[in-house]
């Protein structure tokens, strides 16, 4: 596998004549325009040319930084693998904006004790229909499994159950055929 080393290269899509720092993952900083005098002749090529294919990269390093970054696609796609840490994050920040919008059905006077609802906590537990089925696929994808067994975390006090074991168990090592190992950390 050839790595790309750092240094100052031009980016795919950055302005004619910019270049930017490279550090051999993610570009770092802004497009800038590079100094008056070239360096040495020795030196010429690498910095200022592309960075060099990495032997199992499909998509240039400009995409795969930009794709570190929060994007809803991400969140509402079921294709894919996601890591146990974040389905953790993704089930962590629903809870909470739905427990946010609970108190605020309290404040407000819209809270059915009765029931157990509130005009906004039922909004927001429907608004997160989607996005966790559409999760919890890409982590049964990361054990190798169909998506369609997301459809278990739809079923009362089993979803409970489902949704600690995706959390729980680490998914498959190494790609399979639902896509590359997810990077560790939260990545949404």
């Amino acid at each position: 596998m050839t790595e790309a080393r750092p240094g100052w290269y031009h980016g795919k899509g950055d302005p004619e004549g910019t270049v930017r720092y490279w550090d051999g993952e993610k570009w770092i900083g802004d497009p800038v325009m590079p100094p008056d005098a070239p360096p040495p002749p020795e030196t010429t090529p690498p910095a200022y040319s592309s960075p060099p294919a990495m032997a199992h990269e499909t998509t240039s390093p400009v995409t795969r930084a930009a794709s570190t970054g929060f994007s809803f696609e991400r969140l509402m796609s079921p294709n894919g693998r996601i890591n146990r840490a974040t389905m953790a994050g993704i089930i962590g920040i629903a809870v909470g904006i739905v427990l946010a919008l609970t108190i605020v059905d309290l404040a407000a006077g819209t809270y059915n004790e009765e029931a157990g609802l509130g005009i906004f906590g039922t909004i927001g537990s429907l608004a997160f229909v989607w996005p966790q089925l559409a999760n919890a696929a890409k982590r049964f994808h990361d054990f190798g499994f169909s998506g369609w067994f997301a459809a278990l975390t739809l079923i009362p006090f089993v979803n409970l159950a489902v949704l600690v074991w995706l959390v729980a168990h680490p998914g498959n090592v190494g790609p399979n055929r639902h896509g590359e190992q997810p990077r560790s950390g939260f990545n949404l």
